[in-house]
């Protein structure tokens, strides 16, 4: 049996014409997950700092809504404001549940004092 006539029996059995599209459409599915996961990770990196300084360190002070936060450069005072979100492993936490020696990442809007956002209990790197 020659290359030709497998290739008949194949197309009269419909074979080709059942694992082609499936295999043609899987790689297709495959390259464009693969480019919206390319773009999403490209637009997290581009925009996870956006206008925010990260403040990095152990809080040392609490009270007056305002924390003290010994980082690699020195004290920080931060405000914070009714609108700043305190969370602790994705959950949220309240200013009054801040204590000194707690690890916090804040985020503060560039040019601010003011908290946007506070993570309690996460790992600094420093």
């Amino acid at each position: 049996m020659n290359h030709m006539q497998r290739t008949n029996i194949i197309n009269h059995l419909g074979i080709a014409r059942a694992i082609l599209p499936r295999t043609v459409a899987r790689g297709l599915l495959r390259v464009i997950s693969m480019a919206l996961i390319f773009t999403a990770l490209i637009s997290w990196l581009a925009f996870s700092h956006g206008n925010f300084d990260h403040v990095a360190g152990t809080v040392t002070k609490t009270g007056n809504q305002t924390i003290t936060v010994q980082t690699a450069k020195g004290e920080v005072d931060i405000k914070l404001t009714p609108k700043t979100e305190i969370t602790k492993e994705a959950r949220r936490f309240s200013a009054a549940e801040i204590k000194p020696g707690m690890r916090v990442v804040i985020d503060v809007p560039r040019g601010s004092k003011e908290a946007h956002s506070v993570k309690v209990g996460v790992q600094t790197g420093h």
